[in-house]
């Protein structure tokens, strides 16, 4: 009875209601736009990356949504990014139909629920959009798979760096996955970390916060050095400073080149933050690398987990700042203070591997930096995930939720 009554409220107040909430016709979305990345809607590797390009991807079109399950995927990022910040349950009922399934009492505040919507099958788990909402009004979208089996935790092993880089390369290659270049001002002290300092040198650890007014041309955000458009919108430029502890300054080149060719990709701090959240280990502008650092010598009274899991900030300008690739074993063993101690099972053939985080502290496993050999020379050099014991979660989340706010 009481849910027969709810159906007939909401058949009366959806007239009122529909003309606020702007249908889209189905059609592709348009090359020419979605040069961002060469991703696509499909990838099974990471399912957030329908939220942030539009390669593969079509209009949002409600009717479509509503009828043909199969094809809501293509939609999520044109979804995205049409006007539902702070939109009531009722009007995306309406753009969205009923939900597959209700949860209240999520995420606390005051009438906090999740609805889900059915996307069909992804890497062989059910997997759905979850709406959530709080005091009334849509906060955020996410993607929630589930399997029906628990499973156990796996060693992630990625593929070998192969090659050496540099900190000259740093500066295109976060604009190559950040898409800094073109990027709204309002944004980049969230994105990269930092917020205005006077200048780009570590010498004083960046706590010289930047003064509200100035004309200077560059603006700094810790290391970040940045220059913007006329209009003081958007990034023009921007580059890296690579000073080392001994006072050394060193930039990379200006980065010039904007890979937003998409007008609506990259304009919430969300995009930004799964995107960052997927980072590679050697993009992080961690602590300058040297042989006590890296034995926690530097700093008086680090002892147990604090002294390992600070070689995790290390590791970046290690990889960077020697030619890692070429070197002997016993160069690695000089380097790092002798050989490592043991070789997790996650690791084999002519491998060794030393540990950079202790399991512990809500931790499940350990990292690694793992280096090949062959014929006693690095070969390739990689960070590892040694998967601990236990079960995970039968309900997985990909990625961060997609928090909404207005776009000026």
């Amino acid at each position: 009875m009481h849910l027969r009554i709810v159906a007939a409220i909401i058949c009366l107040v959806s007239f009122a209601i529909l003309a606020s909430v702007e249908t889209v016709q189905s059609k592709p979305i348009n090359k020419k736009e979605s040069g961002v990345s060469k991703n696509s809607l499909g990838s099974d590797r990471n399912l957030d990356d329908a939220f942030i390009f539009p390669d593969g991807g079509t209009a949002f079109d409600s009717d479509l949504w509503k009828t043909k399950p199969n094809t809501r995927f293509s939609m999520l990022f044109d979804l995205y990014h049409q006007p539902l910040s702070k939109i009531s349950p009722l009007q995306t009922y309406i753009l969205l139909g009923q939900p597959a399934e209700v949860q209240d009492g999520l995420g606390g505040g005051h009438a906090a629920f999740s609805a889900y919507y059915d996307l069909g099958e992804r890497n062989n788990l059910k997997t759905y959009l979850e709406v959530f909402f709080r005091d009334h009004h849509l906060e955020s979208l996410g993607i929630q798979q589930r399997s029906t089996t628990p499973f156990p935790r796996r060693d992630f092993l990625p593929d070998w760096q192969l090659t050496n880089i540099n900190w000259a390369t740093i500066a295109n290659e976060y604009n190559r996955h950040l898409f800094l270049v073109g990027m709204p001002v309002k944004l980049i002290s969230s994105v990269v970390g930092f917020i205005a300092t006077e200048t780009s040198s570590h010498k004083d650890g960046y706590k010289r916060q930047a003064g509200i007014t100035g004309d200077d041309n560059i603006h700094c955000f810790g290391p970040f050095e940045f220059t913007y458009t006329q209009d003081n919108l958007n990034v023009l430029k921007f580059r890296i400073n690579c000073s080392k502890s001994d006072g050394t300054e060193k930039y990379t080149a200006w980065e010039t080149q904007n890979l937003r060719t998409d007008p609506r990709c990259l304009v919430r701090y969300s995009e930004y933050f799964n995107l960052k959240s997927r980072l590679g280990p050697y993009m992080t502008l961690g602590m300058p690398f040297s042989k006590s650092s890296w034995r926690g010598e530097d700093i008086e009274g680090l002892r147990g987990l604090a002294k390992m899991n600070r070689r995790n900030a290390l590791v970046t300008d290690l990889v960077r700042a020697n030619p890692i690739i070429g070197k002997t074993r016993d160069d690695i063993h000089d380097l790092l203070s002798g050989p490592p101690t043991w070789k997790p099972a996650a690791c084999s053939g002519d491998s060794e591997a030393y540990q950079l985080t202790a399991s512990g502290c809500g931790n499940t496993g350990e990292n690694f930096l793992e280096f090949s050999f062959d014929h006693n020379r690095v070969t390739g050099f990689r960070v590892i995930h040694a998967g601990g014991e236990g079960y995970g979660e039968t309900t997985v989340s990909n990625g961060a939720s997609f928090n909404y706010f207005e776009v000026q």
